[in-house]
């Protein structure tokens, strides 16, 4: 493994120094920390995007960096070395910024990016993408911004960018931006439409995104990660609008691509579930389960199961789901809710009721808690408080026409 190859060279580095001369001690001393940073390099650059995460708060990593890193002595001298010889490679200096971000050192790693970026006539934008991000971490978001616009303009850079906003600033709006003019640039790359639809769902435009979806599909798609979450976004639109086959059919597509994604086995299960086709129920129970052993996490998973028992009239199976969901997700809303819904389905409506007034206080914006309360208030007979409930749900959506008929019939 090259990562003992390091800790080899570094104690032959350290017997090197303790027993030869001055003059060869010199000569030893650089020629080692030499080899440790070309089979350092040879790690880092195998694939430098493939160690850069988008979630919130993570540093760019590097295998090099992380090797130099298990061992805090030799990251020290091999920087301190680095910057005493003064040596011309820039890709030293890129390796180095990834190593003074992995320590926090922002000025430093800054410094170190730019040279790269300045040195190497970086193509890629990738060090103007790290050196922007130096400056951002270190809470200079416009100088960050500023840098960025130095970068040479290809669609992985406006990507990168894009990504930046949409992931770790929560701005959907500007991210919506970099997508589209990333996907201009580059029509026939799979990811910059799928983020830019992302992008377009996110702000509420499914129309949008299910277009850009579709132009998508136009292209050879060749990249297997973006193309199965393409099919898993187009299903999910798809099951938002009702179009319960296409959805399912997409879904499927998703799966087949990644078998052990959570969320696609969770979202082709429930809209199995809601087929009404007993084979496609019996796969929509394998593919839930499936997904609860795969993460026990998946919240989803266990609602719609629970909600699966329920179509099914298992009244004791989808409570025993969602009671386990509620033991794990006690702040979750949807638990509660479904549970509250097989109990309305067992014309038990008082308990019903007080499963969804839960609801209403765990999610009072959501107008399903209040009109499902609404009904069960009904069932129990309780029609002013039934009335109440619909009056909640009208100021969540104040043209509901048929609220204001219900209203209107129980005032009579």
């Amino acid at each position: 493994m090259r990562w003992l190859y390091v800790i080899r060279l570094g104690s032959l580095l350290a017997l090197v120094v303790f027993f030869a001369g001055p003059a060869v001690s010199a000569f030893a001393y650089n020629l080692t920390w030499l080899s440790i940073s070309k089979t350092i390099m040879a790690q880092t650059y195998q694939n430098d995007e493939e160690h850069w995460s988008y979630s919130l708060g993570e540093y760019p990593l590097s295998k090099g960096a992380l090797i130099l890193k298990q061992s805090p002595t030799m990251t020290s001298g091999w920087l301190d070395w680095q910057r005493n010889e003064k040596l011309s490679n820039p890709r030293w200096q890129y390796l180095a910024g990834y190593i003074l971000m992995l320590q926090k050192d922002f000025n430093s790693a800054r410094d170190s990016f730019q040279e790269y970026a300045i040195g190497s006539a970086d193509r890629t934008g990738l060090s103007y993408f790290f050196w922007g991000f130096a400056y951002e971490w270190n809470s200079q978001p416009e100088q960050a911004v500023e840098t960025w616009k130095l970068a040479p303009e290809t669609a992985e850079h406006f990507l990168r960018i894009g990504s930046d906003y949409f992931y770790n600033r929560e701005n959907p709006r500007q991210a919506l931006e970099y997508f589209s003019v990333a996907s201009q640039i580059a029509p026939e790359m799979c990811e910059p439409r799928y983020r830019l639809a992302s992008a377009q769902l996110e702000l509420g435009k499914p129309e949008q995104a299910l277009d850009t979806l579709l132009r998508l599909e136009t292209f050879l798609c060749m990249d297997t990660e973006f193309l199965g979450e393409m099919y898993y976004l187009k299903g999910k639109i798809l099951a938002s609008r009702q179009q319960l086959e296409e959805a399912i059919t997409n879904l499927r597509q998703a799966v087949l691509l990644n078998p052990l994604d959570t969320k696609r086995l969770v979202l082709l299960g429930i809209q199995l579930s809601r087929s009404g086709d007993q084979v496609q129920m019996v796969e929509a129970h394998a593919l839930l389960t499936q997904a609860v052993a795969l993460d026990e996490d998946a919240m989803w998973a266990y609602v719609g199961l629970c909600d699966l028992e329920r179509r099914q009239q298992h009244f004791s199976q989808a409570l025993e789901w969602c009671q386990q969901a509620e033991l794990r997700f006690p702040d979750s809303m949807e638990p509660v809710f479904y549970s509250g819904r097989v109990y309305f389905d067992m014309q038990n409506f008082s308990e019903a009721a007080t499963r969804f007034e839960k609801a209403t206080t765990l999610a009072p914006s959501n107008i399903n808690t209040w009109l499902r309360l609404a009904q069960a208030y009904e069932g129990t007979g309780y029609l002013e408080q039934a009335i109440d409930a619909y009056q909640f749900a009208l100021q969540l959506e104040p043209d509901n026409e048929s609220v204001k008929r219900r209203i209107q019939e129980l005032s009579k």
